[in-house]
């Protein structure tokens, strides 16, 4: 068997809807590098279990969203337990808003292998500044009653992320300091540009192939394809999942084309690649006590509870 295959993919089972408002938001809010609107809509059950289908003896890592909030899709459940049923490896990033004790119950029920819940402050006045609405109270009530709903369950691996912007920068330390003992890992990552980039990159002349052409790829909800996660409005042109299949667009064609153009240092042929700095969160270094195992990079660093890190997808990166 041909192993070269995505090693995480990014299925846009529902997109163009938010029931959040976030500045920050690449495809929502003021950070979205287009203007592009873009319709809601969700991809076809029998489209997806064909994915699945070609997924299935692989097993990447799937998470169930692009930019958008996956609580909203809908008949996500049924979606999710096919995954699962498929043995797919499925981690969620959502806003927290939705996660009711409904939605808490199934996805527990489930074992969905890892929740990020993204909250980006410790107070009610910070949080509205940077996620658009007034639900802090609310989402972080959520996160406490998943975790403790979940109690010493090896699964979901429940996580909080912060992304560090100019209205938050003063809550970092104590937003890692509240969630450190509760969650199973933080996730903290600065800002990034509608040019694709971030401030305090040390290592621009090492720059090299960019690690998600080897490890990533995005599905959209009509079966159309991007070249990575910062791709989201489909500027490179790829082709269609539903109708190529996932192997067949990963090994040739333009992701092949774009990975020859980054062997030869030639980024300036791509566009959505010529200012991007992204690539530089494959520089991780790893620090270890006898509570936490810190990764960082310059655009990321994540917090893991030592005594929690046995619930870590295999595929994660940063831990292998």
């Amino acid at each position: 068997m041909d192993n070269r295959f995505p090693n995480k993919i990014l299925l846009g089972l529902q997109e163009g809807d938010c029931n959040l408002s976030c500045p920050k938001c690449y495809t929502h809010g003021e950070n979205a590098p287009t203007d592009k609107n873009r319709p809601v809509e969700t991809m076809p059950f029998e489209s997806f279990l064909k994915l699945c289908n070609e997924m299935a003896p692989f097993r990447p890592r799937v998470t169930p969203q692009t930019w958008d909030e996956p609580l909203l899709t809908p008949n996500l459940f049924r979606y999710l337990k096919a995954m699962k049923d498929h043995h797919l490896v499925v981690t969620m990033d959502t806003n927290g808003v939705l996660l009711n004790r409904n939605n808490r119950k199934a996805l527990l029920d489930l074992k969905i292998d890892s929740i990020f819940v993204s909250i980006d402050a410790t107070t009610r006045e910070t949080y509205e500044k940077v996620r658009g609405k007034d639900t802090f109270k609310l989402v972080c009530e959520n996160v406490e009653k998943l975790i403790s709903e979940r109690g010493e369950s090896e699964l979901p691996r429940i996580g909080v992320s912060f992304v560090i912007e100019e209205e938050n920068s003063h809550e970092e330390e104590d937003f890692v300091a509240y969630w450190k003992n509760k969650v199973d890992v933080i996730r903290v990552n600065k800002v990034f540009s509608p040019l694709r980039r971030v401030e305090g990159v040390k290592h621009e002349e090492s720059r090299d192939t960019c690690w998600s052409l080897n490890d990533s790829m995005m599905i959209h909800p009509t079966g159309k394809v991007s070249l990575c996660c910062v791709d989201t409005h489909e500027e490179v042109e790829i082709g269609n999942a539903f109708e190529s299949g996932i192997a067949q667009l990963w090994r040739h064609g333009k992701f092949e084309e774009v990975r020859q153009l980054h062997e030869n240092k030639e980024f300036s042929k791509v566009s959505i690649c010529e200012n991007c700095n992204l690539w530089s969160n494959d520089l991780p270094v790893k620090e270890s006590d006898d509570e936490y195992v810190t990764v960082r990079t310059d655009t990321h660093y994540y917090i893991n509870r030592r005594d929690r890190i046995n619930s870590a997808p295999k595929t994660n990166r940063y831990l292998k």
